[in-house]
């Protein structure tokens, strides 16, 4: 598989027919649009800072795997406001990110980035050999970061700035986004059979990772969904992002699958925090936040 073949066809798959993909059991849209916030360049990711009550943005900048030397992290408060839209400079393409402390774990196509916060500066790279397209980040309950590979099937982890291949399995269906659930993860896959314009084979949709035994199950009520990118948790109710559809999906507890927001192909890895769901959109530069009611 060729990625540089894909480029930004998978944020802009609108024009794809995705009949089949679709949620079985949609609801009417229900989630309120509390602020937009705009002026970003392929915006990836939103990440909540708590203790700067300040959000961060990733800024892919360029083509998902150009190692052009554009992308960069802004910054915005809690309302929406940008802070500073060039706020970090000296990434290729960031996507997925995670915080462990005062450091700042920024995923970079095969690299991590190490970013200190008390500086805003860029302090060390990992470069992780045989990756091919990493995407996501968390920290998982070990205190170790894991991070997503979507074309290699692969999770690595990060414990100590040292990286190590800790899973690859053809169960995990290309992950993408990735979430803290308890003694595991809840990863986004984006689905089985990827092919280089990351067209998929068959659908995505949730899975679940022991970290103890590695075990991969599906959610229940959420194994088909669509090609899935974000993923955020509200107590046990599940968020994630249909990419190309611009779906935002909510799973409850009892695996009960609803539609509550629909936004433009490009929707990527939201978070959840303050009583909101804030979603990231590639393909407008846009970050959208809604007031969840749950």
């Amino acid at each position: 598989m060729t990625l540089i073949t894909f480029t930004h066809r998978f944020v802009l798959a609108a024009t794809l027919s995705f009949a089949g993909i679709g949620i079985a059991c949609a609801e009417p849209l229900h989630l309120t649009e509390s602020w937009v916030a705009t002026g970003f360049s392929a915006p990836e990711s939103v990440l909540v800072a708590p203790i700067r009550r300040q959000m961060i943005v990733s800024n892919v900048n360029g083509g998902p795997v150009d190692e052009d030397g554009n992308g960069f992290l802004s910054l915005l408060d809690m309302n929406g406001h940008v802070v500073e839209r060039n706020w970090i400079a000296g990434f290729d393409a960031p996507t997925g990110m995670a915080l462990l402390g005062d450091k700042l774990y920024v995923v970079d196509i095969r690299r991590v980035r190490i970013v200190d916060l008390a500086s805003a500066t860029i302090q060390e790279t990992i470069e992780v050999d045989g990756a091919q397209y990493l995407n996501d980040a968390a920290v998982g309950p070990d205190g170790a970061v894991y991070v997503t590979d979507v074309v290699g099937n692969a999770i690595y982890r990060v414990k100590d700035d040292k990286i190590e291949l800790w899973l690859r399995d053809e169960a995990l269906k290309h992950p993408n986004g990735i979430a803290l659930s308890g003694n595991g993860f809840v990863v986004a896959a984006w689905g089985k059979g990827l092919r280089p314009d990351f067209t998929t084979e068959a659908p995505g949709g949730l899975i679940a990772i022991d970290i103890h035994s590695k075990a991969i199950v599906p959610v229940p009520g959420a194994e088909t969904v669509g090609n899935m990118d974000g993923v955020a948790l509200a107590g046990q109710t599940i968020y994630a992002t249909d990419n190309p559809s611009g779906r935002l999906v909510r799973v409850d507890a009892t695996g009960k699958q609803s539609i509550v927001a629909s936004l433009p192909a490009g929707v990527a890895d939201l978070t959840v925090s303050d009583g909101m769901v804030i979603v990231p959109q590639l393909g407008t530069g846009r970050v959208t936040a809604f007031q969840r009611t749950d």
